[in-house]
């Protein structure tokens, strides 16, 4: 009897098996790496050599090489990551992805396609992530972070960002910075959700994103989390895979957020440097009026 055809899923869960564990695709039975098999998939991948010089231009300098942080270490991982998935959809016939693909093509070569530089700029400045999803997101991608230096207040409640928490009494060394900062924060019966958002809102107001008379309150980021909650209720399971979804671990009821741009800081810095600068010729007029 012949054996079913695997799915493209399956295709891709045992790709991953076969390099990820046991039988791995270039290392030996002893775990020694195999130079040869190695070299033979770096030849086959495509792309794979334009990644090595790449490698070597961002870290060429020894400084840049030990800064594994750096804006293009992320940017590239995040674009190559993102393209593999966009080319292995469209492989599967998803509409969607071939004509991502088509556009990202026109976007690599705009001279090849006559595509001008203000169309590029206008996609560039134009899209982004909704300001309230984005908060609720980010908001929730700290709790998350968070959950390494606090704990539940009383044991055997019910995991929620509502319940009452208290600091752990021995940070793990990596978070030390991020204890203490939310031990700056803390208050009497401070939950999770509670000490995010005063470290959140610090960090907008220490960022220059918001003013000391900002219209971004405590309230205004309960909003924004219960907007990112509604999106989640009414998304299908297809756009939110298409976005990407992370998740942190909390007992039964993990903290989830998905991907989003942060564009909406940059034009509310811009705005709020706008209505300083007119508050401050108002102000200057004034006075020009009442001395003269």
């Amino acid at each position: 009897m012949p054996k079913a055809k695997k799915t493209p899923a399956q295709r891709k869960e045992q790709i991953e098996d076969d390099l990820v564990f046991e039988g791995h695709a270039y290392l030996n039975s002893n775990g020694t790496v195999d130079g040869e098999r190695l070299l033979e998939i770096i030849r086959q991948s495509p792309g794979a050599f334009s990644l090595l010089v790449l490698s070597a231009v961002i870290y060429g300098d020894t400084d840049l090489h030990e800064d594994t942080e750096s804006e293009y270490h992320r940017l590239t991982e995040d674009l190559i990551s993102g393209l593999a998935s966009v080319i292995e959809r469209a492989s599967e016939g998803d509409e969607r992805a071939a004509i991502q693909l088509k556009a990202i093509e026109k976007l690599i070569k705009p001279e090849k396609f006559e595509l001008p530089l203000g169309k590029i700029k206008e996609l560039a400045d134009r899209y982004e992530t909704s300001p309230m999803l984005a908060r609720g997101w980010e908001l929730r991608r700290l709790m998350s972070m968070l959950l390494n230096v606090v704990e539940p207040l009383k044991s055997g409640q019910p995991d929620s960002i509502n319940q009452p928490i208290r600091l752990t009494k021995n940070p793990i060394i990596p978070y030390s910075g991020l204890w203490n900062l939310a031990q700056r924060h803390w208050k009497r019966n401070t939950t999770l959700q509670s000490l995010a958002i005063r470290i959140y809102l610090e960090r907008l107001q220490d960022a220059g994103i918001t003013a000391e008379d900002e219209t971004i309150t405590d309230r205004t980021l309960k909003r924004d989390l219960a907007s990112a909650s509604k999106w989640e209720r009414d998304t299908n399971e297809d756009e939110k895979r298409r976005r990407g979804h992370y998740k942190g671990e909390f007992g039964d009821s993990p903290i989830t957020w998905f991907d989003f741009s942060e564009g909406w800081k940059a034009r509310k810095v811009r705005r709020t440097a706008s209505a300083q600068a007119a508050r401050k010729k108002r102000t200057g007029s004034k006075q020009r009026d009442k001395s003269s």
